[in-house]
């Protein structure tokens, strides 16, 4: 994320008045390979956890009860990891013609501040899609309303 930022700062120099910058995350012309490097790297993490678990969960009954409770959480923590390395596969390693990405950064607080963002651009059918479940048994008027 420090990566992120320097680009950010060295690409879009702030105001002296501004704290906070919002850039498209396609401006900063950041190099794909090393996001897929840190993706691939994670990937290899996860596969060596998921082999020390099976060896752990082969002698379940020799552990105690505390060790048991340890593997769960490890356990745990690979499943977070899975999610984590597929949000950063979307974010960085996916481009959509459907989604838009952007980076915000308070240069204040640098670099627990950057936040990246991805959205659709069209949320005509997410509206639609959420709508479609109750159509047939009530109605829906859609009087006013900002979508963020």
């Amino acid at each position: 994320m420090n990566y992120i930022a320097k680009k950010m700062k060295s690409t879009f120099a702030p105001n002296k008045y501004e704290t906070k910058l919002v850039h498209f995350l396609n401006e900063l012309e950041l190099d794909a390979v090393d996001w897929k490097e840190v993706s691939n790297a994670i990937q290899a993490w996860i596969d060596h956890a998921e082999q020390i678990t099976k060896k752990f969960e082969k002698q379940v009954e020799q552990i105690t009860k505390d060790h048991v409770s340890i593997l769960e959480q490890w356990k745990y923590w690979i499943r977070e990891f899975k999610i984590k390395v597929s949000e950063w596969d979307d974010i960085f390693l996916l481009e959509s013609n459907r989604c838009s990405t952007w980076v915000e950064m308070d240069i204040r607080n640098i670099p627990g501040s950057i936040r990246i963002m991805k959205k659709p651009i069209d949320v005509q059918e997410t509206v639609y899609m959420l709508f479609e479940s109750i159509r047939k048994t009530s109605s829906v008027i859609w009087t006013s309303g900002t979508m963020i």
